[in-house]
């Protein structure tokens, strides 16, 4: 899944690790991408910013 973001999205940095049990994902946009950033993983950030448990690309990722 990374890999095709990547590939779709390079003005991002991805990072990945592995730690025990958790598998953590850092994505950084640019500044001048602030607003489309924000807009794109709101739907993952839950009212107290904790990560959302399902995907919030229903339809478009096959989930």
């Amino acid at each position: 899944m990374v890999a095709g973001e990547q590939d779709c999205c390079a003005f991002l940095a991805f990072d990945i690790a592995a730690l025990d049990d958790v598998v953590r994902l850092t994505i950084v946009a640019p500044e001048a991408a602030r607003d489309a950033a924000e807009a794109l993983f709101e739907p993952f950030a839950s009212k107290s910013g904790a990560m959302a448990r399902e995907c919030g690309c229903v339809g478009a990722c096959g989930v």
